[in-house]
């Protein structure tokens, strides 16, 4: 793969970045945004994409693609169901700091200094990302004028160009739209990784049009990446690895079966995505129309002067009738009708529970783990409750767990070259089982242990404080069995001492 030619379309167009435009309007919860991809207004009160065959027609046809009619506010209520699965499923993954080891001392500390320095953040960050547009890259920086260690970088899907090979990756250009733009102009910088080597350009061209290829010290943020290449426009790494890591959300990718780039989350539950939109914006219109109307005769008004259109304050509770109003009533009665609609709160309630519902399980999540119904549960109680999600936690855990050691070996090469002893290869990667005992159930595990005689004083006190070194543990059991056994006091000899 070589960088792009002047005068290119941008971004590239093809099936998969539809669907990733269409995560993303999903994701993001912004009305504008589903309202931009599923189709805009081409006039006042007419879409004839609705009429049309294709993609087009099929979008322009969904709630989100009906454009509102002329001369009414935009009524549409969106539910960010979509964002709250992707939050989930990061939650699942990275609640909790991941488990990185090692048997080399040294290694060991530079991962924990990697954690200090926001590794987990990131990885939380990537994973929600991955869930919503079915994928993330890991990208390693290193500055040692900013950092003595190097980084992690979240690369989305919809700003990278992949080359697989068998599976994995091998070159990667990732793209981003520079701040600071001026006279409609649009500087992109480009970066491909592969293995050993990474090559920048900088671009200036419009929104649509990559444009022509200038110097990188032409913008402000790209000047760095002038400091760092040589004639060629090429970095040399010295690493072994690409210092760029893939982790798919989930695969196979059901549109197409045959990519190794992974699916989101929401693959599949657009539809109903849309519909549950609909449904609540229905309950909101009922809840509108609902209001209490009072039709009154235009003499009813109250009148703003001559030449002016007349008026009534709809929040006042007593109407005063004017004098000689009532002497044109014949029967005795104000011709003023009261109005108020029936609000379907039931059928309403129903339908958007039963599709909220079938949209959490569809992309593999139980609905308990986007829901808190305020009861203590013990970690076996949450498992069995929502196994589906675990059961999917489990699976992304795998692609992560590959991805992420790709990614700490590149950061343990770039250590060692900044002058850390580490061993690049040593260190394993553990997930923690993503559910917390509350103190009072491990309390009592240890205490029914105790009582039994099922466990040691150290197994317990290991039990009660998984994080101690075996040290602590080990005074913790001596002041246990000083102070309720006496196990440690000097049993007296026959003349009392």
């Amino acid at each position: 793969m070589t960088l792009p030619k002047d005068d290119t379309a941008w971004p590239p167009a093809s099936a998969h970045s539809q669907k990733l435009a269409e995560w993303s309007a999903w994701y993001s919860g912004d009305p504008d945004q589903l309202g931009g991809f599923y189709g805009p207004i081409t006039g006042p009160n007419t879409r004839p994409a609705q009429f049309a065959g294709g993609v087009v027609g099929r979008l322009a046809r969904w709630f989100w693609g009906v454009p509102t009619a002329a001369g009414e506010q935009r009524s549409k209520l969106h539910v960010p169901l979509a964002a709250d699965i992707c939050g989930t499923s990061a939650d699942l993954l990275y609640s909790e700091p991941v488990k990185l080891t090692s048997t080399d001392k040294t290694t060991a500390g530079v991962l924990a200094d990697l954690q200090e320095q926001g590794l987990d953040a990131r990885l939380h960050e990537g994973a929600e990302v991955s869930a919503a547009l079915g994928g993330e890259y890991l990208r390693t920086v290193w500055d040692k004028d900013v950092s003595p260690l190097p980084w992690t970088e979240v690369a989305h899907p919809d700003g990278a160009l992949p080359r697989f090979r068998n599976g994995r990756l091998v070159e990667v250009t990732l793209w981003s739209e520079l701040a600071h733009q001026t006279d409609g102009v649009v500087h992109r910088l480009l970066e491909r990784h592969e293995a050993g080597v990474i090559e920048y350009a900088l671009y200036a061209g419009t929104g649509t049009n990559l444009g022509k290829r200038v110097p990188l010290a032409e913008h402000p943020d790209s000047e760095f990446a002038a400091l760092l290449v040589n004639a060629d426009g090429l970095q040399p790494t010295g690493l072994s690895r690409i210092a760029v890591a893939y982790a798919p959300n989930m695969l196979p990718n059901r549109l197409h079966r045959h990519s190794p780039e992974g699916r989101s989350d929401l693959q599949g539950v657009e539809p109903f995505l849309d519909a549950l939109d609909e449904a609540y914006s229905s309950w909101w219109r009922d809840i509108r129309h609902g209001k209490a109307r009072i039709h009154v005769p235009a003499s009813l008004l109250d009148t703003n002067g001559p030449g002016t259109p007349g008026g009534m304050d709809l929040d006042r509770e007593v109407y005063v009738p004017m004098e000689g109003v009532l002497a044109k009533v014949t029967d005795g009665s104000l011709p003023i009708h009261v109005q108020q609609f029936a609000i379907r709160v039931d059928a309403h309630l129903q339908t958007c529970q039963d599709w909220t519902k079938t949209i959490i399980e569809s992309a593999g999540y139980s609905t308990g783990s986007l829901s808190d119904d305020g009861g203590a549960k013990t970690a076996t109680e949450v498992r069995s409750e929502e196994r589906r999600s675990y059961m999917t936690r489990g699976k992304k855990a795998r692609y992560q767990t590959q991805a992420l050691r790709h990614h700490l070996a590149v950061q343990l090469e770039v250590a060692a070259q900044l002058g850390q002893r580490v061993k690049p290869d040593d260190f394993q990667v553990e997930f923690p089982d993503g559910v917390q005992e509350s103190a009072l159930s491990i309390a009592q595990t240890a205490q029914a242990l105790r009582l039994a005689q099922a466990a040691s004083v150290s197994t317990v006190v290991k039990m009660v404080h998984p994080e101690w070194e075996q040290p602590a543990v080990d005074a913790e059991v001596g002041k246990i069995l000083a102070e309720e056994t006496g196990a440690l006091v000097p049993v007296p000899n026959d003349a009392g001492f």
